[in-house]
C-alpha cells in the first residue's frame, strides 16, 4: 500500500501531472453526471423500461467499439484516436453537426474577410436554429489534420470550428432569461463616437 501512496504523492507533487489528473477527474465526473441525467430523464418520461432501454443504447456502442478502438490505439497515436472518438461522439450526440470549412486563411489567395464571413454564417445558423427551438454549441477544432482526414475536404480548405445542433432536454431553456451576471452591461462594451 505504501508504494501506491508514494506514486500518488509523486503525481500530486508534479504540477503538470496534477493538472492532468484534475482534468481527468473533472471529465469523469461530467461524463458520469451526464449518464445519470440522461437515465433519470428517461425514467421520468417512461419509467424503468425506458430507462433500461436508454442505458442499453448507451452501453452497446462501447461494447462494439472497444476492441476496435483498442486496436487503433495500439496502431496510431492515442491522442489522435481519442480526439477522433470525441469528435465522432459529439456529432453522434447532436441532431445535426456543421463543419465550417473555408478557404485556408493562411494562404495569400484567401480573402481577408474569411473569419468575418465565418462568424456571420455561424451566427445566422445559430439564430435561425434558436428561432426554430433548436439549441447549438460551437466547438473549436484543435487538430485540423484529423478534421481533414475525417471530413475529406481539399488541401486549400481549412476547418477550425464546428457547430452542433440539437433539441434541448428542457425546452424552457430556449426562453428563460440569461443567467444573472452572465453578460456585462451594454454600456461597458459599447462606445459612441470614441472610446
Amino acid at each position: 500500500m505504501s508504494g501506491r501512496l508514494a506514486v500518488l504523492a509523486s503525481v500530486f507533487r508534479n504540477h503538470a501531472l496534477r493538472r492532468v489528473a484534475g482534468a481527468f477527474l473533472a471529465f469523469s465526473i461530467g461524463e458520469w453526471a451526464t449518464w445519470v441525467a440522461v437515465i433519470v430523464y428517461a425514467y421520468g418520461r417512461g419509467g424503468a423500461p425506458e430507462a433500461g432501454f436508454v442505458a442499453f443504447i448507451q452501453l452497446v456502442p462501447s461494447v462494439v467499439m472497444a476492441p476496435a478502438a483498442g486496436t487503433l490505439g495500439d496502431r496510431f497515436s492515442r491522442k489522435r484516436v481519442l480526439l477522433t472518438a470525441y469528435v465522432l461522439q459529439t456529432m453522434a450526440m447532436a441532431a445535426a453537426a456543421v463543419a465550417l470549412v473555408t478557404p485556408d486563411p493562411k494562404t495569400a489567395s484567401a480573402p481577408l474577410s474569411v473569419y468575418w464571413d465565418l462568424g456571420q454564417a455561424a451566427q445566422n445558423m445559430m439564430l435561425v436554429a434558436w428561432d426554430l427551438g433548436v439549441g447549438s454549441v460551437p466547438a473549436t477544432v484543435y487538430e485540423p489534420d484529423v478534421a481533414k482526414r475525417i471530413l475529406g475536404y481539399p488541401d486549400d480548405r481549412h476547418c477550425e470550428f464546428l457547430l452542433s445542433f440539437g433539441y434541448p432536454a428542457r425546452p424552457e431553456d430556449l426562453t428563460r432569461p440569461p443567467k444573472a451576471g452572465g453578460r456585462r452591461p451594454l454600456d461597458e462594451i459599447l462606445h459612441h463616437e470614441r472610446w
